[in-house]
């Protein structure tokens, strides 16, 4: 059956370039205030400690992309294109993220250990697994809530709760914890994401005030277009998520912690051409991504381009100051951030191709980009880490990164759709 015409918003809309600024100026907060929180937590537990937490930390990421089952990028759809379908849209995107986030935390804390090679205590595998799996990506609903109503400065601000939280959580263990160890810190970490998660929601329910939602249970063309969007965020987090994942079991656990601090300098070096493929999110879903007014698409390229050219030089002069910061033990965390220096110009490449092609209905042509992209972290990961250890791993991200982006911008330009009137093939 023929689609409703999408119900276009009757608030004012920020333009494009204030919505970027806005989500660039709320992610260098979040970034800002994890880097604060990594630099507390790596001097406590040091570049080994550090480097477990970060490998645990990435595997239960890659399995949190699987919590709400995709509902969440559905609501960002739905309601981008007419308003009225927020309240229904957003119960659904809450009993999926609490449901299926509680079933992957059982999951990751069986398994961890034995995907790792660590013997980590259950209570800290627990406590990292609840933080990545149910509370951050709850947080994250929170804010496709508010950019799905074209609101990107709160949108922004929701990536800022659970990072705010983690330094809390730092402030809280240096006044009542015990002790120095993963195992000490785990329980404040986790405790204060929760915490932070049930502030967003409530905070962003007050605001927006859904309207009352029917009782009625997902349909299956909605299931199976949720299922769609659940796989291709798996595979677009598992590709900076489980990198951390394998440095740690393929190099251990100092080597881990020496590349995930020189990663945390690439996101930091990432956040503008971020923002600016977020803020794109709702413009590129009305129109789908059409390549006919080509000034968007095009604008969104060279906008990666420029802003990563900047972010490698970045790299290459912020790396010497990561040992300053964090003390002797992260002194090769300084090699292999000027190792990663074309890193945020290829994840800034990534991540706006892949938004254009989402946009546009070609999800099967994202995945197999990112899908292509992991075979090779794989593969670059077990042939060159146990060898060259954190150079190996260096080449392994950039290596993954730039295949991916390459046959995303590829999709883009050389099979370009132009939708007329949209037909939905599955009966709502």
């Amino acid at each position: 059956m023929t689609r409703a015409p999408a119900t276009e918003p009757t608030s004012p809309q920020p333009a494009l370039r204030t919505g970027a600024f806005l989500l660039t100026f709320w992610q260098f907060g979040r970034v800002g205030l994890q880097a604060l929180w990594m630099v507390l937590i790596a001097r406590l537990l040091g570049a080994a400690s550090y480097g477990i937490f970060a490998g645990y930390a990435g595997l239960a990421s890659a399995l949190g992309a699987f919590t709400g089952l995709g509902f969440g990028l559905t609501l960002l759809q739905e309601v981008s294109r007419e308003r009225a379908r927020f309240g229904s849209s957003l119960r659904h995107a809450g009993m999926a993220t609490l449901l299926s986030g509680l079933g992957l935390w059982l999951l990751f804390t069986a398994i961890a250990n034995t995907l790792l090679g660590h013997a980590v205590s259950a209570l800290a595998v627990a406590c990292i697994g609840v933080a990545e799996i149910v509370a951050f990506p709850a947080t994250i609903l929170s804010s496709y809530a508010y950019q799905a109503h074209e609101r990107p400065g709160m949108a922004g601000v929701m990536y800022t709760i659970v990072p705010l939280g983690n330094l809390l959580a730092v402030a809280l263990y240096f006044l009542f914890g015990e002790g120095d160890s993963l195992l000490a810190y785990a329980p404040y970490h986790a405790a204060v994401a929760c915490a932070a998660s049930a502030t967003a929601w409530c905070f962003m329910r007050h605001q927006l005030r859904p309207p009352a939602a029917d009782r009625r249970l997902p349909t299956r063309g909605e299931t199976v277009e949720s299922a769609s969007y659940s796989l291709m965020r798996v595979i677009d987090t598992a590709m900076v998520s489980l990198d951390k994942s394998l440095v740690l079991r393929l190099a251990g656990a100092e080597v881990a912690g020496w590349y995930t601090v020189a990663f945390r300098l690439v996101s930091v070096l990432s956040i503008p051409v971020s923002a600016l493929a977020m803020a794109a999110l709702p413009r590129l879903f009305r129109a789908r991504g059409r390549l006919n007014d080509g000034r968007l698409v095009t604008g969104l390229l060279i906008a990666s381009l420029a802003f990563g050219s900047v972010g490698a030089v970045g790299m290459l002069a912020g790396a010497a100051l990561l040992p300053w910061l964090l003390g002797p033990t992260f002194a090769n965390a300084a090699h292999a951030a000027q190792m990663l220096c074309l890193a945020p110009l290829l994840m800034g490449l990534t991540a706006t191709g892949a938004n254009v092609l989402v946009t546009s209905d070609r999800r099967a042509l994202r995945m197999a980009a990112q899908v292509s992209g992991l075979a090779v972290l794989y593969g670059l990961a077990t042939t060159l880490i146990p060898r060259y250890g954190i150079l190996g791993a260096a080449v392994m991200l950039q290596g993954a990164l730039a295949v991916t982006a390459t046959l995303l911008w590829l999709a883009v330009f050389l099979r370009p759709t132009v939708p007329t009137e949209p037909t939905e093939t599955t009966s709502r």
